[in-house]
């Protein structure tokens, strides 16, 4: 994946999570 040849950078993972975290509460699956 993209995310992982990219340097890392706390923020931006914390808000890929969330984004995550949000679309399960939301009910929907990938």
């Amino acid at each position: 994946d993209d995310y992982i040849t990219k340097p890392f950078n706390t923020r931006e993972l914390l808000a890929r999570i969330k984004a995550v975290l949000r679309g399960r509460a939301s009910g929907h699956s990938p």
